[in-house]
């Protein structure tokens, strides 16, 4: 016995999600300004990681060691900030009645 398909209820019909790349997809892709600003967090973690070993090695300047460890603080410090305002927002988001 033959199912034959309901007829068109003018809907579009549902098209999965593929994962795999199509050629529109390949092309590069800009950064959201948060997702950079992650990426110079990271980066200025990875500096004052240097910085320190530097430092412990005898290569470096104790004076731009504290100073890039002290840059990664404060950034950290900022996104971790930013982080507790988004989850209070999505929290309060949730919150509410509809």
């Amino acid at each position: 016995m033959a199912i034959n398909p309901i007829g068109a209820t003018g809907v579009t019909p549902f098209q999965p999600v593929t994962l795999t790349p199509s050629a529109s997809q390949t092309a590069p892709v800009q950064k959201s300004a948060f997702a950079s600003s992650l990426d110079a967090v990271s980066n200025d973690l990875a500096s004052s990681d240097s910085a320190a070993a530097d430092v412990a090695t005898g290569n470096g300047d104790i004076a731009s060691m504290t100073t890039a460890m002290t840059k990664s603080s404060v950034d950290m410090q900022l996104t971790v900030a930013v982080r507790n305002k988004a989850v209070e927002a999505y929290q309060e988001i949730m919150r509410m009645q509809v």
